[in-house]
């Protein structure tokens, strides 16, 4: 991909100013070629005579030689110079003159008609046929130079020959030909002299990277048909020195293929080298453009490139200079075509002169899509051109044990030599990713354009058909929604993959009630159908989650109304969600209100109907629950007239099988008053104790019941045996006093400790202090068993004296 790299360097005219110590060496190949013109003008003037005898001018002879001069390169190399009517009595002497003159000049001297005449004379058939074949000789060894001079300068300046494979120019229609281009309009006959100038010291500038590293970076090469077949363990070798990437031509114009580049790509692929390719391009118009990139992008499809490589526009041909054309907007016609085929780095590979004539703008190409020819000389550890994506600098690398040299470029953007960029290589995924993540930029392109925002695709699924590793340590996916319409570049991070189209679960608790119109599927979504619609039509079912499929459609994921047995998955537009408490359940169980804090509802709206508090301790039969999606399970209330209560948080209270309710600690004396009987544990149906039996006895109060019949009930023990005696009515009882009944104990009781109150009644009067009567013994005649817990004794001294009641800690019994 050499064509344009040195018109892109400089001008052809400019090249003998570029270096100043070319001048001998331009002098030396300009007297080079004037002298191999001039002995081919005289060696066809020689075979003329041999077969005529008409006389010549020296004027004419003039003529001849000027013309011979200014013919082309190319008639030169075949001898093939058109020649006027020669003079026939040139001698040997004058031919050989003429021809050690042609070394410094190009003047040509004319002929008197009388030397002409005796020079003929004395000239013999045979002298002809000898000079004939000298000047032959001395032709073809000029000849050869000027060739050996011409195809060293094309080595260096490639635009010299013609680079293009076509036979046939698909500009001007006419044949090409593998020749140099010094003849055509584009390059003058006096352009030569600076050429081969240039030439001379440019032959000095063949890098061999094993002695040469004083060089900008070899980052990767290109290659076309002209490099033949190159080996696994040839690419090896350019791998080892530093290159990174190759780039192949693939095509030219829409009628050449390079028939070497399969094998030069799978091989540069198993030698671990990064592979894109280029296109010769020749369109002057964007349906041209449009045409060669069709082309273009289908010999990459059937070589299996790649979608992510680099595809470069080769815009470098001199007859493609030369038109009036825009190739701004040619090029960049190609390179949306090739975007629209689905090769999105479409990239451009210009020569600096094209630039600096404006032939072709980089700013509207973008910079770092365009690859910039420009060689300099001699080579230096140099890096220019930097604000562009690539440079080529070369074309004279040699590495060992390859006998062709490789056009080398430096890599800015790290487009070519970091695989496919810095994101990566493109990795098929062929999963699903959901968006999740809000605040964050889906990008156009590694450029870090900004496509669109997630806050616009929350909980949307769409399909990672690739994904890029990128060497920021992220990894970045292609999205496409379900028209296959491309979404942009996301950080995998700002979502979840799946492998199912269905996406992300997503936690969403409803009641829903199905209306028959959509099946329930398997995890197919919507393939295997795991319940018929029919099956549960009209019926509260419970919603656990949902998928916001890749197909646009939620599916709600249904389990029965307890959440226990999972039903399948429906569409959204199957169900209608219902009440967050959920369908009514029977329950008819027994519910005691304990918790003060907590509000019973008229709805579940949350209409306050009246306070816990007011219904502390009483027991109301819950006669259905509902299951709230809040988490919470509610009761409906309701007491034993029927009355509805409302509905209450199942935390505010406590469930129970017995009508009684909930026991509830409560420590009292009592007397009966002989009209209620002592129950069993049903409370009204059991008669443990008849009422007659205990009547005006003090018994016990360890706790109560407030019983959905809306009475209290006392669990009755007998004080001093402790046995339970049954639950009896709170109306058969009347409040006994705190300390219970006088127990007959009759036991000596000794103080032992000074910090105890003697009282003188339960009011608790003070009568006297423990210390008082430290150490003293007197009799405990009697005990209370208080219901604060405590056993008070009732003391006496050894005369009879009440001494008052003393808690039996304060002592000891002796």
């Amino acid at each position: 991909m050499c064509a344009s790299l040195i018109v892109s360097a400089m001008p052809v005219n400019a090249l003998a100013q570029e270096n100043t110590d070319s001048s001998t060496a331009g002098e030396s190949s300009a007297g080079l070629i004037q002298s191999t013109l001039e002995t081919e003008d005289l060696l066809t003037q020689s075979t003329t005579n041999e077969s005529s005898t008409q006389e010549r001018s020296s004027q004419e002879s003039t003529v001849a030689s000027t013309s011979t001069t200014e013919t082309s390169i190319s008639s030169e190399a075949t001898g093939s110079t058109e020649s006027t009517t020669a003079t026939p009595e040139s001698t040997t002497d004058e031919v050989s003159s003429e021809t050690t003159a042609s070394t410094g000049t190009t003047d040509t001297t004319s002929w008197s008609s009388t030397e002409t005449s005796s020079s003929t004379e004395a000239t013999t058939t045979s002298d002809y046929q000898t000079d004939a074949q000298s000047l032959q000789a001395q032709a073809a060894t000029l000849t050869a130079s000027l060739k050996q001079e011409v195809m060293a300068a094309s080595d260096v300046f490639p635009y010299l020959r013609q680079r293009s494979d076509l036979k046939t120019n698909p500009i001007t229609g006419e044949a090409t030909e593998t020749k140099a281009r010094a003849a055509t309009t584009a390059v003058k006959a006096e352009d030569v002299v600076a050429i081969q100038a240039q030439a001379a010291t440019s032959r000095m500038t063949n890098i061999y990277p094993d002695s040469n590293s004083n060089t900008p970076t070899m980052d990767f090469v290109d290659i076309s048909s002209h490099n033949g077949n190159i080996s696994v363990a040839q690419y090896k070798t350019l791998k080892k020195y530093g290159v990174k990437a190759v780039v192949v031509k693939l095509t030219e114009y829409t009628t050449y293929r390079n028939p070497y580049a399969k094998a030069q790509i799978a091989n540069a692929k198993a030698a671990g080298l990064v592979v894109h390719a280029y296109h010769y391009s020749w369109f002057t118009s964007t349906a041209g453009a449009k045409a060669e990139a069709q082309y273009f992008a289908k010999y990459a499809n059937e070589l299996n490139l790649g979608k992510d490589a680099v595809m470069f526009n080769d815009i470098e041909d001199q007859q493609l200079y030369d038109t009036n054309t825009n190739h701004n907007t040619n090029s960049l016609a190609f390179d949306k075509e090739l975007s629209r085929l689905g090769y999105k780095n479409g990239q451009h590979y210009i020569g600096r002169w094209w630039v600096n004539a404006g032939k072709i703008s980089p700013s509207q190409l973008g910079y770092q899509k365009c690859w910039i020819a420009e060689y300099p000389v001699p080579t230096v550890k140099e890096q220019r051109n930097t604000s562009y994506g690539a440079w080529q600098w070369t074309s004279q690398v040699y590495f060992p044990g390859i006998s062709v040299p490789f056009d080398m470029s430096s890599d800015y953007a790290k487009t070519v030599t970091q695989p496919y960029g810095p994101q990566g290589k493109y990795i098929s995924l062929k999963k699903y990713f959901t968006i999740t993540d809000k605040n964050q930029n889906i990008y156009r392109n590694f450029s870090w354009s900004k496509k669109d925002s997630t806050n616009n695709h929350i909980g949307k699924v769409y399909y990672a058909k690739g994904q890029y590793k990128h060497i920021n340590g992220s990894t970045y996916l292609s999205l496409y929604d379900n028209q296959d319409n491309w979404v942009g570049y996301i950080n995998a991070s700002f979502g979840t993959l799946t492998d199912s189209a269905g996406g992300q679960w997503h936690k969403y608790r409803k009641y829903v009630t199905l209306t028959g119109t959509k099946n329930l599927y398997n995890t197919s979504f919507t393939q295997t159908v795991k319940n018929y619609a029919s099956k549960f039509k009209n019926q509260q079912l419970l919603v656990t989650g949902m998928y916001h499929h890749f197909n646009g459609k939620t599916y709600y994921s249904v389990y029965d109304k307890d959440g226990k047995v999972w039903l399948g998955y429906i569409e959204k537009a199957g169900v209608k969600v219902v009440g967050d408490q959920g369908p009514y359940r029977s329950y008819g169980k027994y519910f005691t209100v304990t918790g003060k804090n907590h509000t019973i509802w008229s709805n579940f709206s949350w209409s306050k109907r009246l306070a816990a508090s007011s219904v502390l301790g009483k027991t109301y039969l819950a006669k259905g629950m509902y299951r709230h999606l809040n988490g919470s399970t509610y009761y409906s209330l309701y007491d034993h007239t029927g009355k509805w209560i409302g509905y209450i948080n199942a935390n505010g209270g406590t469930v129970s099988t017995s009508a009684g309710g909930k026991w509830a600690s409560f420590k009292e004396y009592i007397t009966l008053t002989g009209t209620k009987n002592l129950y069993g544990g049903d409370f009204t149906k059991t008669v443990k104790h008849k009422a007659s039996q205990y009547k005006g006895k003090i018994l016990k109060v360890t706790g109560k019941y407030e019983h959905y019949n809306g009475k209290t009930y006392y669990s009755a023990y007998d004080p001093v045996s402790n046995v339970w005696l049954g639950y009896i009515e709170k109306g058969g009882t009347k409040k006994a006093a705190d300390q219970g009944p006088y127990i007959s104990f009759g036991r000596n009781y000794k103080i032992t400790s000074k910090n105890y109150t003697i009282w003188g009644s339960f009011k608790w009067i003070k009568r006297t202090t423990s210390k008082a009567h430290y150490n003293m013994i007197y009799l405990a005649k009697g005990q209370y068993k208080h219901i604060n817990g405590s056993t008070y004794y009732s003391l006496y001294d050894s005369h009879g004296k009440w001494v008052g009641y003393i808690n039996s800690k304060a002592g000891k019994l002796v």
